[in-house]
């Protein structure tokens, strides 16, 4: 709302008197509405200069070379992206789904960053009032606030799932993996993984098993490619698995491959055209998901994968056979 001006030449008496006393309430509420910004300003300050240094102060405890922390960096991406998705109506009870499970190996370096990232959140919305509080509405105001508040929920549930005892996580349920097919209904991942040398098996089963634990070894996202967006990896040595997220705890497997360069064209092109035949599936697979069928032909890909990789699992079923 915005004062009233008055052309003295030609307005009347009554009508200046209601300009000033509109213009006088106005100020008056301006006055107000200043003070309760400043005061969350100063109010939050004194929350973020606490909490920035108890948690800079563990994550200064972690050294790591650089090539790690490009792994964790995205690593971080990758859980962040998961975390923002979620809104205050839902975070409380989805929260845990979207974090990386207490046997990853950066499980505490991660959760203490996603709590700086909303801290750096909170910085940010501070600066702005900060900068524009002559210009804030009431409803910016509010808005902002409660955004605040948003970001000060998230980083007390990530300090709660710090301290929970380890035993919860014990009998947590196991990721389940659904096999992406071609247009000709063949299974894709596995007719890759039968021409990939066996030498390569024991990596590749690391990496399917971190999907199905949900460590996701050395996961990344993929942000800067609008082809790529929402696709994710897990790599090994010049290994990778292309994989997204379908549902809870439910993951799709793209594709499987070998990759030797770090600057490869054709590694793109690759990527982009297993990506493009996922996308006429994606729906279908979503359709899908709750029924009983389908995710039991799932499960016998999924068997059907590891005992390619040669898992202890396929070993005992060769046994089996055997002693049969």
């Amino acid at each position: 709302m915005k004062f009233k001006q008055a052309d003295l030449e030609t307005v009347s008496l009554m009508d200046l008197i209601e300009i000033m006393d509109f213009n006088k309430n106005l100020a008056v509420q301006k006055v107000d509405e200043l003070k309760k910004l400043r005061q969350i300003i100063d109010d939050n300050k004194n929350y973020v200069t606490a909490v920035t240094g108890e948690l800079e102060q563990k994550e200064a405890t972690e050294k790591s070379t650089d090539e790690e922390n490009d792994d964790f960096e995205d690593e971080v991406d990758f859980y962040l992206s998961e975390l923002n998705n979620l809104t205050k109506d839902n975070i409380e009870e989805k929260i845990t789904q979207v974090l990386p499970v207490r046997k990853n190996y950066n499980y505490e370096r991660i959760i203490v960053r996603l709590q700086l990232e909303a801290v750096k959140e909170i910085k940010d919305i501070l600066e702005l009032l900060h900068s524009e509080e002559e210009n804030i509405s009431k409803e910016e105001l509010e808005q902002f606030k409660e955004e605040i508040e948003f970001q000060k929920q998230k980083i007390a549930l990530l300090k709660k799932a710090l301290q929970k005892e380890k035993e919860e996580e014990k009998g947590k349920e196991e990721n389940k993996l659904i096999f992406v097919p071609t247009a000709s209904g063949n299974i894709r991942i596995l007719s890759e993984l039968e021409k990939i040398p066996s030498s390569y098996h024991d990596n590749f089963r690391e990496l399917f098993l971190s999907i199905k634990d949900g460590t996701f070894k050395n996961v990344k996202r993929f942000n800067n490619n609008r082809e790529l967006i929402g696709i994710c990896e897990v790599k090994g040595l010049g290994t990778r698995v292309l994989f997204t997220r379908l549902g809870k705890n439910t993951y799709a497997v793209i594709t499987a491959f070998l990759k030797k360069t770090t600057k490869d064209k054709g590694y793109m092109d690759l990527m982009k055209r297993k990506i493009s035949s996922f996308n006429v599936m994606e729906n279908f697979l979503r359709q899908h998901l709750d029924d009983e069928e389908f995710l039991k032909l799932n499960e016998e890909y999924e068997r059907e994968l590891f005992n390619i990789l040669g898992t202890e699992d396929a070993i005992e079923n060769k046994k089996v056979k055997i002693d049969g």
